[in-house]
């Protein structure tokens, strides 16, 4: 088996699983679409689907009665500040022999 059938049967792989996806798609999505089962109604629309669907009514008050606000836990300014003389160096990944070995499909 040569380099070039190798990358053509890739590109025919590429192809059909392209194909099968369109095909799957279609057959799903367009009998939904023609339903009207993709959109959302008209009053949700209207409202906008995070108000009416995601958000609970109280998700972003920041309303604090008789108490005071939330402290903060973490500070991310903090977690980055390290100096790169204290950082941890990984150690350098060991070469590959085989890739630079010549056996693979580089001339096509």
């Amino acid at each position: 088996v040569t380099c070039r059938e190798l990358m053509a049967a890739n590109c025919v792989q590429i192809v059909a699983v392209c194909a099968w996806t369109a095909v799957t798609s279609f057959l799903i999505f367009f009998p939904l679409g023609k339903l009207g089962l993709l959109r959302s109604p008209s009053h949700v629309q209207e409202a906008g689907a995070d108000a009416r669907k995601h958000s609970p009514s109280k998700a972003y008050s920041f309303e604090y009665e008789d108490a005071e606000p939330p402290a903060k836990k973490h500070s991310p300014s903090k977690a980055y500040s390290q100096s790169p003389a204290k950082a941890a160096v990984a150690p350098a990944a060991p070469s590959n022999q085989a890739a630079s070995s010549g056996a693979g499909c580089d001339s096509i």
